[in-house]
């Protein structure tokens, strides 16, 4: 059986994530035959926006939520009201950032779905609730059958 473990945005991006590595070993360990491959694409995520507009605790700067960035992806149809409230320069932030994450998440959807996962394993703490679940319900439209699991501190 193929796991692919996945730490989503927003994950403090200069520090890998313990609980893939925890969570991949004990895999490792109760069935040796599994093959497990641990993903921090919050990094890539860090690195594509740069660590400046990253964050890494939840927000997304001090202007345009991490959060509303992924749900306005997560529910496209109401993509213009995460932007309420925001001056021109941050509404233009928000919509750059967005095109980033949005190129990011359907890069790491291909590698994976080429990587033919049985599992995917996505971590839920605060700050990736709506990351993790904006990436399960991408995965689960291109590949229908594969199962996902959420774990974590949320």
């Amino acid at each position: 059986m193929k796991i692919a473990l996945i730490s989503m945005p927003f994950a403090v991006y200069f520090r890998p994530s313990a609980a893939l590595g925890v969570l991949s070993a004990y895999l490792r360990n109760i069935e040796p035959a599994y093959e497990v491959d641990c993903y921090h694409h919050y990094l890539d995520v860090a690195k594509a926006l740069g660590t400046d507009n990253y964050g890494g605790r939840g927000g997304h700067c001090e202007d345009a939520s991490g959060e509303a960035l992924y749900a306005s992806l997560l529910y496209p149809e109401q993509a213009d009201g995460f932007r309420l409230g925001l001056s021109p320069s941050q509404e233009e932030k928000f919509d750059l950032s967005r095109k980033v994450i949005e190129e990011q998440l359907d890069i790491f959807a291909e590698k994976i779905i080429a990587n033919d996962y049985s599992v995917l394993g996505l971590t839920v703490s605060l700050e990736q609730l709506i990351t993790s679940l904006c990436f399960a319900v991408k995965i689960k439209k291109m590949t229908p059958n594969i199962s996902i699991v959420l774990g974590g501190t949320s």
